[in-house]
Order: C-alpha cells, then structure tokens, then sequence
C-alpha cells in the first residue's frame, strides 16, 4: 500500500518543479526458505539438511523527491506536429528514502549444538543494518520530439556504507503520447 501525496508547479515558462511523499506499507510478509547442509568427510562427519521456513515482515519506508527542470529549448511552433523538436529540459532531482521502523529478524539455526564443544550457529535474516537512510542525486535530460520523449539521466548515491543501495546507474526511457 503506498498512499502519496504530489505536486507539480511551474512559475514562467521556462521552469518546472516537482515533488511528492509517500508512504510504503507492506501489507503482505514475504515467504522465506533456507537450506544448509555439511559435510566434512576428512573428518568424518555429516549432518543433516538443515532447512527453515517461514514469513519475513518488512520494514515500512518513507520517500521524498523533490526535482526541478528548465527547458533549455521550446520550439517556437505550437502544437505536436510529427517529428518535430518541440523542446529539450534539464532537470535535477534529490531521491530520499528511509525506514521508519526497526527490522525484523529472523534467526535461523544452521547448525545444531555438538554436545557441549561446539555451538549452535545461526544467522539472521533480513535488514541486519536495521535502519536506512539513503540519499540519491539524479541528474537527466529529455528531448520531446513530436507526441514522444526520450530521457536519459545518472543517478548517484549521496550516502556511504548501507546508506547506500547502488554504486551509480543510468536510466533511458522513451514515452509516447496517445
């Protein structure tokens, strides 16, 4: 469930403004499995698979975006006459997301305890770094030609460590206007 609230305002001609919140709740847990198995036949020994299932509750998040454009060109000819350059924008846009609640985990037991020697072990699935803040830059550029755009833009992270989800990316997309 992702309710949102949006605007879009443009002052003159030339500039445009964008920006929306929205919340994410997860309204359904996700199904999980894991299975582990091992061997040590040097040594003689062989457990088991070890398996586990079971549901992982995710975390609820928040988003901001907030961009801003300028059309750099505007044709000087009104209407969507085919194949003609009608405008090209820059734009920028600040992405923030995070989580508004401590992760659940869910530990799973992979290996038994071996009499009083060895420990059980386990590991913890889902957001072992627990919150998140992450903080995106996005620059791009679109063309509108015709009753179609085309926008290209970079993307890059703001934050470091496990604030930070991606190392860059690019985005193409072509829109068509019916």
């Amino acid at each position: 469930l992702s309710p949102f609230l949006a605007f879009v305002a443009s002052p003159n001609e030339d500039w445009f403004f964008q920006g929306f919140a929205q919340l994410d709740i997860p309204i359904k847990p996700l199904f999980g499995s894991f299975q582990a198995s091992l061997a040590l036949p040097d040594f003689g020994i062989t457990l088991p698979n070890i398996g586990e299932a079971g549901d992982i509750r995710l975390q609820k998040l928040m988003r901001f975006s907030l961009g801003a454009g300028r059309w750099i060109y505007r044709s000087p000819h009104s209407g969507a006459r085919g194949g003609r350059l009608r405008g090209v924008a820059v734009t920028t846009e600040l992405h923030y997301t995070t989580t508004i609640e401590d992760a659940p985990l869910v530990d799973v037991e992979v290996l038994p305890p071996i009499g009083t020697v060895v420990p059980a072990t386990s590991v913890q699935i889902g957001n072992i770094s627990n919150r998140n803040d992450i903080l995106n830059i996005l620059f791009g550029t679109s063309w509108l030609v015709g009753q179609t755009s085309f926008t290209v833009a970079a993307v890059a992270p703001l934050r470091d460590d496990d604030d930070r989800g991606f190392e860059y990316e690019l985005n193409a997309s072509v829109d068509r206007r019916f």
